[in-house]
């Protein structure tokens, strides 16, 4: 059987990003995600922390987080410090009473009531950046002041010209794009880039171009493309990065 990392590393690898584009969405930090792909977790300062950060990661990637979770957790669970032993042979000193199970429960609940708090505490702030950067208003353009124009003669008025519907400025390309599994995308419209990031499974995205659409799928395997009418299917193997250039039909 794999372990948790290498489950997570192959995953990551298969879709073609890098630590630091993980880092980028999750904000977890890359020494952390080395450490979950290495299997250190002895990094983190409580069990808590480790199943935490390994059900982001799974879930970013599109994986079942439980059993990655529960096999974190029989690892920690697996892990005793040795004890050090006297010199003369004889056994460490311990206290005659142990203390009360009441009180190892309390500070256990303790310690997962501040994990769970600062889970929601990260989690909310990712949502109340994502809220102001959407509704952040465009700045706003002031008209550049013109002289009044001068009024002209009546003239004749002439016939109005029937234009034919391609002088509409209506777009001739049409690219769709249909996840089928996570993946990375660069879309560029006419020379301009219109989008860079992350479609996953489920998502539907569109666009159009008047000339050239360009797009590189970094899981080709996993994003269905139709352009206009035509529906290409899948452009690659799963993993694989494809670059493709859509022109406009005259």
């Amino acid at each position: 059987m794999r372990g948790v990392g290498e489950v997570l590393r192959s995953r990551r690898e298969a879709l073609g990003l890098a630590p630091e584009q993980v880092y980028a969405q999750l904000k977890i930090p890359v020494r952390y995600l080395r450490a979950l792909e290495e299997e250190r977790f002895d990094v983190f300062d409580a069990p808590q922390y480790a199943k935490g950060f390994v059900r982001s990661y799974a879930e970013f990637l599109g994986l079942d987080p439980e059993p990655l979770v529960a096999e974190v957790g029989r690892v920690l669970s697996g892990s005793r410090k040795p004890e050090l032993v006297a010199p003369s042979g004889e056994v460490p000193i311990r206290p005659a009473a142990p203390p009360a199970r009441w009180k190892r429960w309390l500070a256990w609940a303790a310690l997962a009531a501040a994990a769970g708090i600062l889970m929601v505490a990260y989690v909310g702030y990712q949502q109340l950046r994502a809220f102001y950067t959407a509704t952040t208003p465009p700045p706003v353009e002031r008209p550049t002041p013109q002289a009044e124009p001068v009024p002209e003669p009546p003239r004749e008025p002439a016939a109005s010209p029937r234009f034919p519907v391609a002088m509409a400025g209506e777009p001739t390309v049409r690219l769709v794009l249909t996840a089928e599994d996570v993946s990375w995308l660069r879309v560029v419209a006419d020379g301009r880039r219109v989008f860079e990031g992350f479609i996953r499974t489920g998502e539907r995205r569109e666009w159009e171009a008047q000339d050239t659409l360009s797009v590189v799928i970094g899981n080709a395997g996993g994003v269905r493309v139709r352009v206009n009418q035509e529906d290409l299917g899948v452009l690659g193997a799963p993993g694989e990065v494809v670059r493709r250039t859509f022109s406009a039909r005259r």
